[in-house]
């Protein structure tokens, strides 16, 4: 079975952004690019998703040359993906592209971009927030009503430094009969993030559970405020502002994400 690993959340996440109201303002040059990052705290690779929004979709990819830049340290992202590695959506002529680090992406830590795009060069710096504190620690639920999704409750605290604030489910295993257990598929419980509100302390995540006994784990990622800025904008604004990111022609998002410890969840 496939493990569900902070990239698969990542992709989720980065396939919500990747139909920005057809990226807003930017203007229409066939060489234009946008840029989607976002840092994993202690994963030792970077992954960067590059558009080109004003081009078919068979056309080439953008022809990007970027490096980032760590506390004492610089690399390259050399290395091409599959598009899949980057996003679950479909997208417009796009690659991934990885970075492999010396060290595992710090919460708490900033980070800064450097790189030359089709029209000219771009910087930029984003700082990983720190871990969300998720309080809640054993839930024994039972089986909701035919038709509903099984409601979770959770006590957490985020700080300020994070933006929007997603559930992660992963660990997903059916106890059968003779009381053994197997492993299910990570997208068994959920499609997709579920969204909690930051600024509040507790809350609920409703998602759709088969009538099997499972046990599963529950975690929260809190999310930067590039990200979630870039998303609030009005989409006509002009200059189009930067979040995390400026340059010539170049546009997107760099940020980070760190997830909470984990939650044990057993449905009877």
């Amino acid at each position: 079975m496939r493990k569900h690993t902070g990239w698969a959340i990542v992709s989720a996440l980065v396939a919500a952004s990747a139909c920005v109201e057809d990226y807003g303002p930017l203007e229409l040059h066939p060489d234009v690019v946008w840029l989607e990052i976002l840092l994993v705290a202690g994963e030792s690779e970077a992954r960067m998703l590059a558009i080109h929004p004003h081009r078919e979709p068979e056309d080439d990819a953008p022809e990007v040359d970027a490096r980032l830049r760590g506390p004492g340290w610089e690399s390259a992202f050399s290395e091409t993906l599959e598009l899949q590695a980057c996003t679950d959506d479909y997208v417009d002529a796009a690659e991934c592209l990885r970075a492999t680090l010396p060290e595992p992406v710090r919460a708490g830590a900033t980070y800064g971009l450097l790189g030359t795009a089709p029209l000219g060069s771009f910087t930029g710096e984003a700082r990983v927030p720190d871990a969300p504190l998720l309080l809640t620690d054993t839930l024994r639920l039972s089986w909701p009503e035919e038709g509903e999704r099984l409601t979770i409750p959770l006590r957490y605290r985020a700080g300020p430094d994070i933006g929007d604030l997603s559930v992660d489910v992963r660990d997903i295993f059916e106890t059968l009969e003779d009381g053994t257990e197997v492993e299910l598929d990570s997208h068994y419980l959920s499609s997709g993030p579920g969204w909690l509100d930051p600024d509040s302390t507790a809350g609920t995540v409703r998602i759709y559970v088969r009538e099997k006994p499972l046990r599963f784990s529950l975690s929260l990622l809190g999310v930067g405020w590039n990200r979630t800025n870039m998303f609030t904008v009005d989409p006509v604004l002009q200059p189009w502002p930067g979040f995390g990111i400026e340059g010539d022609g170049v546009y997107g998002y760099f940020d980070g994400v760190t997830r909470s410890r984990a939650a044990r969840v057993f449905v009877r």
